[in-house]
């Protein structure tokens, strides 16, 4: 996946954070909880096109990259492009321990 791409699928992943938001205040349930919960697969198609790095933490189960993919995908103080570009590069990693 290319970059813009990627970017594209981010920003949809902020339009749907942001409408869980104002559905979790409306009706106290978000998008997960109804009929909209296909909606999360913006969020897989993110991960499965990321750097293998990222990708991984699905295969081992390995909480700490998920929690650090999770992070990225959802730091809308970073621009989106920003956002796709560690995604794609895997160039910000969990420290060793």
């Amino acid at each position: 996946m290319d970059k813009k791409d990627m970017t594209l699928l981010i920003e949809a992943e902020d339009a749907i954070n942001d409408m869980d938001r104002l559905l979790v205040q409306l009706t106290s349930m978000g998008h997960s909880d109804g009929l909209f919960n296909k909606i999360d697969n913006v969020y897989e198609v993110i991960m499965n096109n990321s750097h293998e790095y990222y990708q991984k933490a699905k295969k081992e189960n390995n909480d700490k990259i998920e929690s650090l993919f999770y992070y990225i995908v959802n730091n809308q103080e970073l621009l989106a492009k920003d956002r796709a570009e560690i995604l794609l590069n895997g160039s910000v990693r969990v420290e060793a321990e």
